[in-house]
């Protein structure tokens, strides 16, 4: 881990939270977390990694280099934690389908092709939605099994995904592309620094409650 990555968690966990609760005993507070909650791992202010709350909100998921899709040994001290808060189905949370979509994932999708490089090319491109994030969502709709009445299922998934790049897709395959829930932007393209920046210019939809 870098010494900066190090001196970040080591500072955080010294550090307490809003309203004088320290950071730790905020996040393991029963009912805290919660599922399709996006944990962003942050050193000297900038994004560097992301997480989402599973289903069960003891747990997280991620997407890591030899291991893809997968849970989390631990959250990262050093964080910014944010919380769809948009228009909902009462019945069928979006937040929580988006976790149960992320968490069919672990161990069926990779990193990229068993390379670290995916990650670095997430940095060229456009992130904004367009005409070739469009069609990569469709093909994943798209794929046998993809979907049963009307739900989306884990077999419409990417093939890789880096960390960001899952947690932008799993919103996008469960919301219609029209909702306030429908993150947009080119998830392949889109690196966890990018994904902040675009939560916090949708504090309407995205909450941060833990920064």
């Amino acid at each position: 881990m870098p010494l900066s990555l190090l001196l970040a968690n080591a500072r955080a966990q010294l550090k307490g939270g809003r309203g004088g609760t320290p950071l730790l005993q905020r996040l393991y507070t029963p009912g805290f977390l919660q599922p399709g909650d996006i944990a962003l791992q942050m050193v000297d202010d900038t994004a560097g990694h992301a997480l989402m709350v599973a289903p069960d909100p003891t747990r997280c998921i991620h997407s890591v280099y030899k291991d893809g899709v997968s849970y989390a040994p631990s959250l990262p001290f050093s964080l910014r934690l944010y919380r769809y808060r948009g228009p909902d189905d009462a019945n069928d949370p979006i937040a929580q389908r988006a976790a149960f979509l992320a968490q069919g994932w672990i161990g069926k999708v990779k990193y990229g092709d068993g390379s670290p490089w995916r990650a670095f090319g997430a940095a060229f491109g456009s992130s904004n939605f367009g005409r070739g994030a469009h069609a990569r969502l469709l093909k994943y709709r798209g794929r046998e099994e993809a979907t049963s009445m009307g739900v989306v299922m884990e077999h419409a998934r990417p093939k890789n995904a880096i960390c960001s790049e899952l947690c932008i897709l799993v919103y996008q395959l469960v919301s219609a592309e029209n909702a306030p829930s429908f993150i947009r932007l080119d998830a392949k393209h889109a690196t966890p620094e990018v994904l902040r920046r675009y939560f916090d210019a949708n504090r309407g939809e995205w909450e941060c409650i833990l920064d």
